[in-house]
């Protein structure tokens, strides 16, 4: 008997060891953990590979620890796509069951389609708010309470966002605008601005050289005064962008910046707030 108590003892310690810690999640990107970690606040730990914010995320190689980072998750969240190929490689080639891999590209095939900097879309991250806490219920259902309460803490920022979009939309929408690369672009939609320069900013962002025609044109947009403000991604420098802030800002045209990743410690609703007072204040 005695030998048979041990057994279980031991049996219901490493079931206890097993399930103890909290669920380890990593992201590619950091904006991703930022609004992971809010929704699974207390119950899960949460990694990123992509923080620093004079990292292109499109261009990143990854690490020997980066790989042990994901080799040990719980669960990966992905961007997808086309925005982290360089890690999504990595995760097929350590076998990670499909369950265990979020791809937030396929919550949202349709926005995908048309740009991957999704953390700016607020239909899309209100999808992943509610897939990623209806997750987090199935395999930690003692948490069920505090998730729910998390999700709805949460989708309150959203809402809160949502309204103060429509409220600027009202003022600003049919404004023309230029971006050095399609980060916010699905904000400015959202907001109902127009995008002058949509092939410069697809050049830049895929790291090849604009067409002269192309800078030119936007250089004329400078001096006409066709476009209201240059939105500058801060994360990535570029010659041709760096010589077309100076042209915007002898023309008069306020140059505001965008990043793709949130400054550490801030939330993401906190961070859109910024963009979106940025906004506001280029464009009375």
């Amino acid at each position: 008997m005695r030998s048979v108590a041990i057994a279980l003892m031991i049996l219901l310690l490493n079931v206890h060891n097993a399930t103890a810690h909290p669920l380890r999640v990593v992201c590619v990107e950091a904006v991703w953990c930022n609004i992971a970690s809010q929704l699974g606040a207390g119950v899960i730990v949460t990694q990123d590979l992509t923080s620093r914010q004079a990292i292109d995320p499109h261009f990143q190689q990854i690490s020997a620890s980066q790989i042990k980072r994901l080799s040990e998750a719980d669960y990966v969240i992905v961007n997808g796509a086309g925005y982290d190929d360089w890690a999504a490689r990595s995760i097929h080639a350590l076998g990670k069951k499909p369950s265990s891999i979020i791809a937030i590209s396929a919550l949202a095939p349709e926005v995908a389609r048309r740009n991957p900097h999704l953390y700016n879309s607020l239909d899309v991250v209100a999808r992943f708010a509610r897939q990623w806490t209806s997750t987090l219920m199935q395999v930690l259902p003692q948490n069920r309470d505090r998730l729910i309460a998390n999700q709805n803490l949460f989708l309150k920022d959203l809402s809160a966002l949502r309204d103060r979009i429509a409220i600027l939309r009202k003022r600003l929408q049919g404004s023309r605008v230029a971006e050095s690369e399609p980060v916010s672009a699905l904000l400015l939609e959202d907001l109902g601005l127009k995008t002058m320069d949509r092939r410069f900013a697809l050049a830049i962002m895929h790291h090849t050289e604009p067409s002269p025609q192309d800078v030119a044109r936007l250089e004329a947009d400078f001096q006409n005064h066709d476009v209201r403000v240059f939105i500058v991604n801060a994360t990535v420098s570029a010659p041709s962008v760096d010589a077309l802030k100076v042209k915007a800002r002898h023309a008069g045209i306020p140059v505001i910046y965008s990043a793709e990743y949130p400054p550490e410690k801030k939330r993401w609703q906190d961070w859109m707030n910024d963009q979106l007072s940025a906004l506001d204040q280029a464009l009375p």
